[in-house]
């Protein structure tokens, strides 16, 4: 685990922008082969098993990283910095398996595929957890890898416990911000604004971020999601 571990968590509510969301969901997990600390690693879907919408963001994920090429050009994937790294991630996705997760998209096939180049590939990776105690759940994979658990409400998926930076990508317009389509509120990840190249950025709102009392943050959080 790097630096002492990093596990940021994306909050998809059911009005979330589907194809927008699904867009920024894997350009953020599998950007840098997922190794960079801001990587979102774990996304959270807030809805009913049945959830026409929500299946289909997930669906639009999965199209859209197993669409992504394997290689070194622009906008294609690179492979992982070293051996050790990959195996550690191969590592995680046999023991969610194992566990009972279903692996959606599968890229450890990569590293056959690329064999004749050198590096360690490992392509795009979604595992959805019945366990929310499942360790690639819960540690640092540093690679391809997005976990993805659904949540009953959104109150459930805020108490998710996790001490890393948690993001929420709704379709709700706040007063001021009426011309951003979503919003994401990046908590203990960042204490300023920080600005994204397309619809959605992530905005840092007063008592949310940079502050040590961490039931301001939350309830900086349950104020966005209880807004008509």
């Amino acid at each position: 685990t790097a630096l002492g571990g990093a596990k940021n968590h994306l909050i998809a509510l059911p009005d979330c922008d589907v194809q927008g969301t699904a867009l920024d969901v894997v350009i953020s997990c599998f950007g840098c082969a997922g190794q960079r600390c801001m990587a979102s690693s774990v996304l959270l879907l807030v809805g009913d098993e049945d959830d026409t919408r929500q299946q289909e963001l997930l669906d639009a994920i999965l199209e859209k990283a197993g669409a992504i090429e394997s290689g070194t050009g622009r906008g294609q994937m690179g492979p992982l910095i070293d051996e050790a790294s990959a195996r550690k991630v191969k590592g995680y996705i046999r023991q969610s398996e194992e566990g009972g997760a279903e692996v959606l998209l599968d890229g450890r096939g990569w590293n056959t595929k690329m064999a004749d180049t050198g590096g360690n590939w490992i392509g795009p990776t979604v595992v959805l957890h019945k366990d929310r105690e499942d360790r690639t759940m819960n540690e640092e994979v540093f690679g391809p890898v997005l976990s993805v658990y659904r949540v009953g409400s959104w109150q459930e998926a805020i108490e998710n416990e996790s001490p890393f930076g948690t993001g929420i990508i709704s379709g709700r317009i706040r007063k001021g911000d009426g011309y951003i389509i979503g919003l994401a509120i990046l908590v203990t990840v960042c204490s300023k604004t920080c600005h994204h190249n397309g619809w959605l950025r992530f905005h840092s709102l007063p008592g949310l971020c940079g502050l040590p009392n961490e039931k301001r943050k939350l309830d900086g959080i349950y104020d966005f999601c209880s807004i008509n």
